[in-house]
């Protein structure tokens, strides 16, 4: 499968670069807000000829993927950092679903990702890296299309930095469920590492994602960046605020605000 056009750039796993235009949603996550859409339905693949490419280096064939092949089930963000085989096995069988293993473009990445598309539409993914000690860990990759409260929760705070192809959130598994581990935002060279019930900044020492309301002034301040910027917070109060330079203002629903607040954001 391939993804062609969504109405939705933000909020989509791929976000084509073809005619992109502004339209107007109404969906359960928006109140008739303005959103980007992306592609154009006229881009089908037509059945032609193909070159197959095989890895054959290790113990099994593997055959390669084109990215175009996995867009909109997984984050472009895996196809950027990825190169996508699959068992030459798998490919003769009549389950389309099949295991998909992922290796890293940079030889100074220890990583590698498994993809199983057994539940399509959506992927599993995951991703296994060696610690320090040597010990391989295995994390899983947050669909953030759920609609779980934690999903929800961290969709509204990165999309104000980043869209969704390009945010991973990475979790482990416990008795009682997934656990945040990591958040990435690769495009953005930004990450977040869980502890103590809160995302601390890899890249800013002691500064941790702010969830909570934020008197006026602050709000007053975080008005003038287009909505593009997530607050941290240090232990001992202090703020910074994280502007996104990939973000794109979108202007806000005029049912959502009041008049007045409508055309002040037309005027910044």
């Amino acid at each position: 499968k391939s993804q062609i056009f969504t109405t939705d750039s933000v909020m989509s796993y791929h976000a084509p670069h073809k005619s992109t235009s502004s339209c107007r949603q109404g969906y359960y996550r928006y109140d008739k807000e303005w959103t980007l859409c992306a592609g154009s339905l006229e881009d089908v693949f037509q059945t032609d000829t193909s070159l197959q490419i095989f890895d054959v280096s290790g113990r099994m064939r593997m055959m390669y993927l084109p990215r175009r092949l996995l867009q909109g089930l997984i984050p472009d963000a895996l196809l950027d950092q990825y190169r996508m085989y699959q068992s030459a096995d798998d490919n003769d069988s009549s389950d389309d679903c099949s295991n998909i293993t992922g290796e890293p473009l940079s030889k100074t990445d220890g990583t590698r990702i498994q993809v199983n598309l057994s539940k399509c539409p959506f992927a599993e993914v995951f991703r296994t890296h060696v610690t320090m000690d040597g010990a391989e860990v295995t994390w899983s990759l947050m669909n953030l299309m759920d609609a779980t409260s934690t999903a929800v929760d961290l969709v509204q705070q990165f999309t104000r930095l980043e869209n969704l192809s390009h945010i991973l959130v990475w979790c482990t598994t416990e008795e009682d469920g997934e656990e945040v581990a990591k958040v990435e935002l690769p495009r953005l060279r930004l990450s977040f590492t869980a502890r103590s019930e809160r995302l601390y900044c890899d890249q800013h020492a002691g500064y941790y994602l702010n969830t909570s309301s934020v008197d006026s002034s602050t709000a007053t301040l975080l008005e003038q960046f287009g909505g593009g910027t997530v607050l941290l917070e240090k232990e001992n109060g202090e703020l910074a605020v994280v502007a996104s330079k990939i973000a794109e203002p979108l202007r806000p629903s005029t049912a959502a605000l009041p008049v007045d607040k409508a055309l002040s954001w037309v005027d910044r």
